[in-house]
């Protein structure tokens, strides 16, 4: 009897990355499972094992972008409602700064027949809409629609990033940075208690 070839959570993570690289330098019809198997090392073997085919390994790269992204903002803080909605912002661009070859995927350019997991994506904009929740809550921000209100900032952080992706937020890292901050102020401004 031959040996069984174990296909793990190391194998699927290689695959993963490899399949991003490759679909964000040269696109949806050069992502074929022989390419990405080769470059993370292993068989179509085991591409087929742990997704099935291509719509499957598009629909997990769609879902594990948006899993990473649910899972860094979840673990931002602030000392207050306000604070953390900060935090949240920040942690946003940073999330994506580490994935940019899941980006393009996510937010629907790259594939746009790729399978949506909903649980993913409405599991990375609930911290959002939690945390204006609770700055509506402690009169942090003025407004009557938590979600609406985090749909509006979270388009500002995503327009954000991806014009920095697309080259056209220029500069080093740290001005890239501190502008990004100050997008992020400006938004919430508008949501701020009181009249100007």
């Amino acid at each position: 009897m031959g040996r069984v070839k174990q296909h793990d959570e190391q194998v699927r993570e290689r695959l993963l990355l490899e399949a991003g690289r490759l679909l964000s330098a040269e696109g949806v019809a050069a992502l074929t499972l022989r390419r990405v198997a080769a470059l993370a090392g292993t068989s179509t073997t085991a591409v087929y094992y742990l997704f099935g085919d291509k719509d499957r390994l598009l629909a997990a790269m769609h879902a594990e972008g948006f899993e990473a992204l649910g899972q860094a903002l979840n673990r931002a803080r602030g000392a207050t409602p306000l604070e953390r909605l900060g935090a949240l912002g920040l942690a946003y661009r940073r999330a994506a700064l580490a994935r940019p070859h899941l980006y393009g995927l996510m937010f629907g350019g790259m594939a746009p027949d790729v399978v949506v997991d909903e649980r993913a994506t409405n599991g990375a904009f609930a911290p959002l809409v939690q945390a204006v929740e609770a700055c509506l809550a402690a009169g942090e921000l003025a407004g009557d629609d938590a979600e609406t209100i985090a749909r509006y900032l979270w388009a500002v952080s995503h327009g954000w990033v991806s014009l920095e992706f697309a080259g056209l937020i220029t500069g080093g890292e740290r001005r890239r940075a501190a502008a990004y901050r100050d997008a992020l102020l400006r938004s919430v401004i508008g949501f701020l208690p009181g009249e100007f």
